[in-house]
């Protein structure tokens, strides 16, 4: 079980593609069904304890950027 996570921050950028179209599938499934499956959008906070640590989340972050993510 998952529970229901999609994750988008912090993944392997070739991910990426796949990630976003899931998200996009999770955000119509709703309308789609006709019903509430109990999805919800929500999120959460990457903290960098070290330089290093910051190092690789801003390289991350260049990688990601052509996907358009918010």
């Amino acid at each position: 079980r998952n529970w229901g996570w999609i994750r988008r921050q912090g993944r392997d950028v070739r991910e990426l593609p796949l990630m976003i179209e899931s998200f996009r599938l999770w955000q119509e499934l709703n309308a789609e069904l006709d019903q509430d499956i109990g999805y919800r959008q929500g999120g959460s906070t990457y903290l960098a304890e070290t330089d290093a640590e910051l190092a690789e989340r801003a390289a991350w972050l260049d990688a990601a950027e052509g996907f358009q993510l918010d």
